[in-house]
């Protein structure tokens, strides 16, 4: 069975950019490739598909890559033994340090992590033909210690390995790991693109259109919107607005959003988006709606004071900061949603 390893779409530039680099290192071995690479932009565009797709190219014994050798299908499966993805464990918020290098002889007894760290498996020559290729997804969440422990990777390259950052916030890295990267800017993605990608997942045609039109250049947030997220979105809105007008009881709401799948952080961030629209529509500027009833909400929106809406995506992006920074998540919501209730 062929592997979801496909050409991505958009980001011509980037693409043909690391296409060049595989093409080089083809011909001659002795060509030199990136040692590290930040890939950054916004979520959702395709940074870590892209990251995956180089992998292959740079691994797949035809070098297209063609998606159904073992190279490319290890990849695709995140299992190639040249290829190493570290990403966040699923119950902590950071990546920690045990991911990047060894344990010390005084953590021994820690739990192991899921994968081999970083720098013990970015040390070692490749097994198969082409480079080691190390994939950091969503970097911005390296704690510092982590940082600090990767950049001896960073000034002391092994000649055979490549190190890739995913991030959405390139910010957040340290000065000394940006200036050792090329850095390669990700943008929202066209609309035709979307559906380009939507076309591929198989999507009804109908649901396409609803979803590209208010992806906001996000692959993402387009496939997300033509499922059942999209009715959930839809639900989650329409209750918000019927609690704004003391039609909801508050509790409710905060147990809604608090136990959001798949976080409440999800659910906020539905909601900071919806008063961007608002914001839109009451400047004249109304988005398209996914539902009648969010079209007739939209509609009442032209007659608000544009401030109140962007009043609550303000406190709406204050509860995400909150809940980044571990935040009790019921206490957060409850207080940010006792600004909003009409009186």
């Amino acid at each position: 069975m062929k592997a979801s390893i496909e050409r991505p779409l958009g980001h011509d530039g980037v693409v043909s950019l690391l296409d060049g680099f595989a093409e080089a290192a083809a011909s001659s071995p002795d060509a030199p490739l990136p040692h590290a690479l930040v890939f950054a932009g916004p979520p959702g565009v395709g940074k870590f598909q892209t990251a995956l797709w180089w992998a292959a190219r740079l691994k797949c014994r035809r070098g297209t890559p063609c998606g159904s050798c073992p190279d490319c299908v290890q990849v695709a499966a995140m299992t190639h033994p040249d290829v190493l993805v570290v990403e966040r464990i699923e119950d902590k918020k950071q990546i920690l340090i045990k991911q990047i290098r060894p344990s010390l002889p005084s953590q021994r007894n820690e739990e192991p992590p899921p994968r081999p760290p970083l720098l013990s498996v970015m040390s070692l020559r490749a097994v198969r033909p082409g480079p080691r290729i190390g994939i950091v997804r969503d970097a911005e969440l390296l704690g510092r210690d982590a940082e600090t422990a990767m950049l001896k990777l960073l000034e002391e390259p092994p000649g055979f390995a490549i190190l890739i950052l995913v991030t959405h916030n390139p910010g957040a890295l340290l000065p000394t790991i940006r200036s050792r990267c090329q850095i390669h800017t990700f943008g929202a993605l066209e609309r035709e693109t979307l559906a380009k990608i939507l076309e591929r997942r198989g999507a009804d045609p109908d649901a396409i259109a609803v979803a590209v039109a208010l992806a906001r250049g996000s692959a993402a947030r387009a496939i997300a919107l033509t499922g059942d997220p999209l009715a959930h979105r839809c639900e989650l809105i329409a209750t918000f607005e019927r609690y704004a007008r003391g039609e909801y009881p508050l509790a409710d709401l905060v147990e809604q959003i608090a136990g959001a799948k798949p976080s409440p952080g999800d659910a906020l961030l539905t909601l900071w988006e919806w008063q961007m629209e608002k914001t839109e529509a009451a400047l004249g500027y109304r988005p398209d709606a996914e539902s009648d009833t969010l079209e007739e909400l939209l509609r009442q929106a032209e007659a608000d004071d544009y401030t109140r809406a962007l009043f609550r995506a303000e406190r709406l992006h204050w509860a995400l900061a909150a809940l980044d920074r571990n935040a009790n998540a019921r206490l957060v919501i409850r207080d940010v949603l006792l600004d909003f209730k009409e009186t």
